[in-house]
């Protein structure tokens, strides 16, 4: 396995989990991590973030590992909790916390994992600091990895996480991307006295704000609301976001006019009231009294009259539907249509360049 983050952790569970079934067919496991610290995964690594990127998920959110992120919190002294800024009292399943307890807590959980493994008697073991340079086509099954002190293997599974493709080039005050963070810090007790501008207004944007605004400034309470106040020698420090779809546009988070609505076509009421008397909303019922209609409506507005009149016929059920829709669609598989996507992204790129900007005010 290549890779040690949590798809690896989450697919070693699934190993674990399984152990039964696969019996002696499952011999051994190797995980090469090309960093010297095994088991966190680049966004919760403690070379990658810091304290003030915060996880996007919760305890009680995460999937099922050997102990639950609020337990093993739990578990931890105040003393490592608050350099992670979080109190021993109030923690919460529900709350979200830093990326590097986030890390600390998967780290714990693969060393479990891969204890438990052994105790199955599948023979583990864990490369660190082994970088991957190539896999190889074998005789039989599987392959062969090359580098990291690699050999032959039946399986080989890739789990090695994000890749950040584009090249920095600080000198004129452009980044790829805000990974590692490290690198867009001001040296010890010295500042970015200039505008930083992003490319973007999701969560690694506010990332950045977050590592870069906590160490030019501090934050108070202000009537009710959170204001901040640059140190001096930082008065000229402040960050402009760029975006064309709003703040977290994949979460239409804090939209003027949001583009989504979850009771948008039908009340809750009304939905909860089209359950069958086993507690069920069956698919075919949720189609006829709240698709059908709404999609009649938006097939009639983009002028595509033909399929809003096959909707209007009660004979034009739910598999008719997906039938005559997938003969329209530009690809049925979606992975062969996320690869034709990201030619046509690769093209853009080289076209028009990731990101744009001007030193020194670019990130």
């Amino acid at each position: 396995m290549i890779g040690s983050g949590p798809s690896a952790l989450y697919f070693l569970k699934h190993l674990l989990d399984g152990c039964g079934t696969l019996g002696d067919s499952l011999e051994g496991v190797v995980v090469f991590e090309k960093t010297d610290l095994a088991g966190y995964g680049m966004p919760y690594h403690p070379e990658t973030t810091d304290r003030y990127n915060r996880a996007n998920i919760s305890s009680e959110e995460l999937p099922e590992l050997p102990e639950t992120l609020f337990d093993w919190l739990e578990g931890r002294d105040a003393g490592e909790l608050g350099g992670w800024g979080i109190a021993k009292e109030g923690l919460s399943k529900s709350e979200v916390y830093c990326r590097l307890a986030l890390g600390g807590y998967f780290n714990a959980q693969f060393v479990e994992v891969m204890r438990r493994l052994r105790e199955e008697g599948v023979e583990v073991e864990v490369k660190i600091s082994s970088t991957v340079e190539d896999i190889a086509d074998g005789e039989k099954a599987g392959g062969s990895v090359e580098g990291g002190g690699g050999g032959g293997f039946d399986t080989v599974v890739i789990a090695s996480g994000h890749a950040w493709p584009g090249s920095d080039r600080p000198e004129e005050g452009f980044y790829a991307s805000p990974w590692p963070i490290f690198k867009l810090l001001p040296e010890e007790n010295g500042f970015l006295d200039f505008p930083i501008g992003t490319l973007g207004a999701s969560l690694s944007a506010f990332d950045v704000i977050s590592s870069l605004s906590h160490r030019h400034g501090r934050f108070s309470d202000k009537d009710g609301k959170l204001a901040f106040r640059a140190h001096m020698g930082a008065e000229n420090f402040r960050v402009v976001m760029h975006s064309s779809e709003g703040w977290l546009p994949h979460l239409q988070w804090d939209q003027v006019e949001a583009f989504r609505e979850i009771y948008r076509h039908v009340t809750r009421d009304e939905l909860l009231s089209m359950r069958g008397k086993n507690g069920f909303l069956r698919l075919e019922t949720f189609f006829d009294r709240v698709c059908r209609p709404a999609l009649v409506k938006a097939f009639t507005a983009d002028g595509i009259a033909e399929v809003a009149g096959m909707l209007g016929s009660e004979d034009f059920g739910f598999a008719a539907f997906v039938e005559e829709m997938s003969g329209r669609h530009e690809y049925l598989d979606l992975l062969e249509g996320r690869r034709k996507k990201r030619v046509k992204a690769r093209d853009s790129v080289k076209t028009t360049g990731p990101y744009i900007g001007r030193k020194p005010s670019t990130i």
